[in-house]
């Protein structure tokens, strides 16, 4: 069921599944946000240094950190690995309102997919 997926797809599912295991959600006035934020994948999969704003604002990385190009290429790749996980049907993408950004959480079957990946 996972064949095919790269690396960066399969470490994407791993994380989305191991926050759903631990039962990990936002919340924000009553509202639930995404399993996992994309900043948290962008930080983990690329080890970039993430700012500690003791709030949501948005931003998470200082581009001087990490480099513009860098960072918006990194930013462009996860935006394609997440395109094609949920053409696959193994993701749902998560608009999340004001200044969130995006996350994603697991499908049925993305839960199936990566539950596989993790032996």
């Amino acid at each position: 069921m996972g064949r095919g997926l790269s690396d960066m797809q399969q470490a994407a599912l791993r994380m989305a599944y191991e926050a759903k295991l631990a039962g990990k959600r936002y919340t924000n006035g009553g509202s639930e946000l995404p399993q996992v934020a994309l900043w948290e994948f962008l930080a983990q999969w690329y080890k970039w240094p993430v700012r500690n704003t003791g709030y949501y604002s948005g931003l998470r990385f200082r581009t001087s950190d990490i480099g513009e190009a860098k960072y918006q290429a990194g930013k462009a790749a996860a935006a394609r690995m997440l395109t094609r996980l949920e053409e696959r049907g193994l993701v749902r993408r998560t608009p999340i309102r004001g200044y969130y950004g995006r996350g994603y959480e697991l499908t049925e079957e993305g839960e199936q997919v990566a539950r596989e990946l993790n032996g």
